[in-house]
């Protein structure tokens, strides 16, 4: 079987799955997946989450302890709970709009320069001017960042690197470039009302990563308000296996 063959698999829509291999010796590694859809790698407390486990295999868990800052999940949230296809997602908007996730340091290791491609399945509801953005400056909202320097994520406001194209309130697949520097990068937005929009943006950044942080900037700031189904991350792709793997995800969720 083909590499292509395999990222180009739909998902079933309904059961969990969380089958998605790349064959030895393709040189893609996947090294962080987030899933909603498996819901026993939440764990959750009157709502509210502290942990979210990795299903790469690395255990690379984000984690928030300080209740403040944690984000809702399901039955138990007052004022919702949002869905997507039927699964419980993430809801951002809790802890006066700072909340987030950080990946556990120790987990991840430093890593100099290292080219991933990240992708987000998620839905903003901040900012009345939004635009995709790519890096993210502290008053925009990261949907993933790092200590390097790195960002990919939906900001509001002037003055930011990305389109006019506006994507509240509209579920979303943001892919990208990250920790790449030395030249510009493209960055992938995906809806099923207005399929798949590209642009080049300016050179990421990068440095030694020892932390991402998902749904805001590192440090804290540029917070992002909405929903988050998914996110994961990987190297050793090219231009053609992001867009593939785009394919898949919003297969995955019915996009």
């Amino acid at each position: 079987m083909s590499d292509t063959k395999i990222l180009t698999r739909p998902y079933v829509i309904g059961p969990v799955d969380t089958s998605f291999v790349v064959p030895a010796g393709a040189g893609i590694v996947q090294q962080l997946f987030l899933d909603t859809q498996v819901v026993g790698s939440i764990t959750v407390a009157s709502g509210f989450v502290s942990q979210w486990n990795d299903q790469s295999g690395f255990g690379r868990n984000v984690v928030q302890s300080n209740n403040s800052n944690q984000w809702g999940y399901g039955a138990g949230v007052g004022g919702g709970a949002p869905t997507l296809n039927g699964f419980y997602v993430m809801d951002l908007s809790f802890g006066s709009g700072t909340a987030y996730m950080d990946c556990i340091a120790a987990t991840w290791g430093a890593t100099v320069n290292q080219r991933y491609a990240v992708f987000g399945v998620f839905l903003t509801t901040g900012g009345a001017a939004s635009t995709l953005t790519y890096p993210v400056a502290g008053n925009g909202g990261a949907l993933l960042s790092s200590d390097g320097a790195s960002h990919v994520g939906y900001a509001a406001g002037a003055g930011q690197y990305g389109s006019t194209n506006t994507y509240l309130n509209v579920w979303t697949i943001l892919a990208g470039d990250f920790n790449h520097p030395g030249s510009a990068s493209t960055l992938y937005a995906y809806t099923h009302t207005g399929g798949l929009h590209t642009e080049t943006t300016a050179d990421p950044g990068g440095g030694s990563i020892s932390d991402f942080r998902i749904g805001a900037t590192n440090p804290a700031g540029g917070y992002l308000l909405g929903n988050i189904a998914e996110i994961r991350v990987y190297t050793g792709m090219g231009t053609t296996d992001v867009t593939n793997m785009i394919s898949t995800i919003a297969a995955r969720w019915g996009l």
